[in-house]
């Protein structure tokens, strides 16, 4: 029941066909179905909540409503922490917790993959159309880009799900024993080609981070680096074909100025910044990068708690594929964990990249591929044990205690380079 109902949550937060589909219109599916979800998720006996993340995710919430009353705005630090609270931290938790076996985590893995071919099919309708509107009643953005409904209706957020599903298609291709891999991989270069029909700058280099960290991980450093070098031309030739990535150019000096106002509203409030969703009052443009608008509207402490829930999401995954850093945490590396594990750690980076270009700090795609990243972790390690009625230390909380220094020393250093990009370029 819990894993069906995850189903149909991600069915209606991701197809969305109470938007298109007449006799769901204007129905709160969304939240029935969440609830319906978390209800289920509350009668499993196996759940689990000792992942790091989920303590800081309930400290973001506190700053965002601790950021409001701040900036003086009691009802609206109210209704931000409920809507962080319903869209990010509750629907990690319930997937975290919904795909408690393998075969659930690769059905959800498959229903992502599929949703993300839904979604560039529609977009392929709307570039075959003559007034740009797909089978969905969506038109195409600036006249040439493609689009879908609800949370993904901007191309960038589009091209932010299919870069972070592009790992996902390839892991079902290479895992797949029979003919149907050949699908999965139909699937990746259907993504990989929604991907360029989005025209997003930032998911192109999201997808083109992907195959530099491929490149890495299969052949080393120094030959990626070597075979990098006669690829840059042809990596030139597709991005001449996106809109311009340029310091010059008009968009990306506006990017520029909202960085440095960005600094202006963290200098002016080091706290608790301006407020959640405030960056626009302050600014004529939205931030253009997640970083900067989480520590220009939630300070200090906001981007901390936010940072730590990117470092900590992957420090989980490379616990179960990566030697060194896996050295203080038991768990079941088996060939199936290790691979699923690295194929988040992809869809990770590839949401790291675009997100830098993009303010998607709060999108609820960022923190459904979390809540599959932390389920798989909960299948790879024990679940925590109870002395004397108290739960004992888990080996995440072990692992954040060892590393809670890189984590503060990386978040800083990233405040530093950002700080220096936007001084130098501007």
């Amino acid at each position: 029941m819990a894993f069906v109902s995850l189903l149909f949550y991600l069915l209606f937060v991701l197809v969305r066909p109470q938007e298109f589909w007449p006799p769901l219109q204007g129905l709160p599916v969304v939240m029935v179905a969440l609830l319906v979800a978390a209800i289920s998720m509350m009668a499993q006996k196996d759940r689990r909540f000792d992942a790091p993340q989920i303590k800081i995710l309930f400290g973001l919430v506190l700053v965002i409503f601790l950021s409001a009353v701040w900036n003086r705005w009691l009802g609206g630090g109210i209704t931000n922490a409920q809507k962080f609270l319903t869209t990010a931290v509750l629907p990690m938790i319930i997937v975290s917790n919904g795909i408690n076996s393998t075969t659930k985590q690769r059905i959800a893995m498959i229903f992502m993959v599929i949703a993300a071919c839904i979604m560039v099919h529609q977009g392929m309708s709307q570039k075959a159309s003559e007034n740009g509107f797909g089978w969905a009643g969506v038109q195409l953005s600036q006249g040439t880009r493609i689009t879908y409904l609800g949370i993904i209706n901007d191309p960038n957020d589009l091209g932010m799900y299919l870069v972070m599903t592009l790992p996902i298609a390839m892991y079902l291709y290479k895992s797949t024993k029979n003919i149907f891999k050949y699908a999965f991989l139909g699937a990746a270069m259907m993504i990989t080609w929604g991907v360029y029909l989005t025209n997003s700058r930032g998911a192109l280099l999201g997808t083109m981070s992907l195959l530099a960290f491929w490149g890495v991980l299969k052949f080393g450093v120094k030959k990626s680096m070597i075979a990098a070098v006669p690829a840059l031309p042809a990596a030139l030739i597709v991005m001449s074909m996106f809109r311009a990535i340029d310091a010059d150019e008009e968009s990306a000096e506006g990017r520029l100025e909202a960085w440095y106002d960005g600094f202006q509203m963290l200098k002016g409030s080091p706290l608790f910044g301006v407020g959640y969703g405030q960056f626009t009052d302050h600014h004529y443009l939205t931030a253009h990068n997640s970083f900067v608008l989480v520590f220009s509207e939630l300070g200090l402490l906001g981007y901390f708690l936010w940072f730590a829930f990117l470092f900590i999401t992957v420090l989980l995954l490379l616990t179960i594929w990566h030697d060194k850093v896996g050295r203080h945490v038991k768990c079941d590396r088996s060939e199936t964990n290790v691979m699923i594990a690295k194929c988040f750690t992809f869809s990770m980076l590839g949401y790291v990249v675009t997100a830098f270009f993009l303010s998607r700090s709060y999108t609820p795609i960022l923190y459904l591929f979390a809540g599959l990243a932390i389920g798989t972790y909960y299948r790879a390690t024990e679940a925590p044990k109870k002395e004397f009625g108290r739960l004992i230390k888990t080996e995440a909380h072990t692992l954040f205690g060892h590393y809670k220094m890189y984590i503060a020393t990386s978040c800083m250093g990233s405040l530093v380079l950002i700080y220096l990009a936007t001084r130098i370029l501007l």
